[in-house]
């Protein structure tokens, strides 16, 4: 068994035995806490994979000073899964208020009977830009129909 040193410098060589003890001595670790900010045994198993994989490049900035090599795996296995969970956050908001726009833009034009001007004098879009928003909004109600629409 290698010194935590050792392992660090064999794995920024490549070595594939340094890191296939890496995997040995500090993966359940790393699994268990992704498992825990994930809460689903099927995304935290990518989440390791992904961060497993992206290991040896970053393991370059590890320092011995600074902390053991157990605490800094804990570390940024912990930050790794958190970034992804946000990223989550941000893509579903991101989501809902195109959702909410389209949905907006297509009351607007069927329901209350805005023209095409009206709706972009309405949501201060200019006309050009507001009918390639209406085009988006139509095609997202269209995949959602379970028959296709002709």
């Amino acid at each position: 068994m290698r010194s935590d040193a050792r392992l660090v410098k064999g794995v920024v060589r490549r070595d594939p035995e340094a890191l296939a003890e890496l995997y040995d001595r500090y993966s359940a670790t790393a699994y268990s806490i992704l498992l825990r900010i994930a809460a689903d045994p099927a995304t935290a198993a990518q989440l390791f994979e992904d961060w497993f994989r992206q290991l040896p490049k970053q393991i370059g900035e590890y320092h011995m000073t600074c902390h053991c090599l157990e605490a800094w795996i804990i570390l940024t296995a912990r930050n790794f899964g958190i970034d992804h969970i946000r990223s989550l956050r941000v893509t579903a908001k991101r989501e809902g208020f195109e959702a909410a726009d389209e949905r907006r833009i297509l009351e607007m034009a069927f329901f209350e009977g805005s023209s095409l001007n009206e709706l972009a004098e309405g949501l201060k879009t200019p006309s050009r830009l507001m009918e390639a928003r209406l085009r988006a909004a139509l095609q997202s109600v269209k995949g959602g129909l379970k028959a296709p629409v002709q």
